[in-house]
């Protein structure tokens, strides 16, 4: 019972993050008629990242995943670069993501 409880969570857990990139890609979409992408290890990486913080998916990706975003999105609009496609990757390695526009 312990490990359907804890497969119903990880469940919830992914949808949640699924839906929060949604809404991220869709204001990227708004915003700049951008493209937004990412790598599904970016999905492990927020659940592991909740599971271990205690912090909710949603409170993840406005804390660090939005700032991080619109951080790498205001350097190449200040260098003049236009933007078509924002991309997060993720590095399982040192347990990081990363962004790239292009």
């Amino acid at each position: 019972m312990d490990n359907h409880f804890s497969q119903n969570k990880f469940d919830l857990l992914r949808k949640n993050a699924v839906l929060e990139l949604k809404n991220l890609g869709d204001r990227v979409k708004a915003n700049l008629n951008a493209e937004f992408k990412y790598e599904m290890g970016v999905i492990d990486l927020l659940i592991t990242q909740s599971m271990q913080d205690g912090e909710s998916i949603q409170q993840i990706v406005e804390d660090a995943v939005l700032p991080d975003v619109a951080d790498v999105i205001l350097n190449n609009m200040a260098q003049k670069k236009q933007i078509h496609t924002v991309t997060i990757s993720s590095n399982r390695k040192n347990q990081q993501l990363n962004y790239t526009v292009t």
